[in-house]
């Protein structure tokens, strides 16, 4: 469970809350009147993440150009005039 922490409390504590997430790399809920408005991460936890997403988005579009091809050399093509003819 993520650790919890005011935007009041944020200021108070930045030195400590910054230790915290680069010794645990766990994240902190910043709450702001009682309702959670951002994540705090340890930098290389985000750039793990950042460098994960581009990787799955890579291997998503990969997936879709493959299955193209496939529909392609079956004959399952159609014309399109614009994007709006792909939904």
């Amino acid at each position: 469970m993520p650790k919890m922490i005011s935007i009041s409390s944020l200021r108070q504590e930045a030195t400590q809350v910054v230790k915290h997430l680069r010794e645990h790399r766990q994240p902190w809920t910043l709450i702001q009147r009682s309702r959670p408005v951002a994540v705090l991460l340890d930098y290389e936890t985000f750039e793990a993440m950042q460098t994960r997403l581009r990787e799955l988005e890579e291997e998503h579009l990969l997936r879709v150009v493959t299955e193209g091809r496939r529909e392609h050399r079956s004959g399952k093509t159609r014309k399109i005039n614009s994007l709006a003819d792909l939904r």
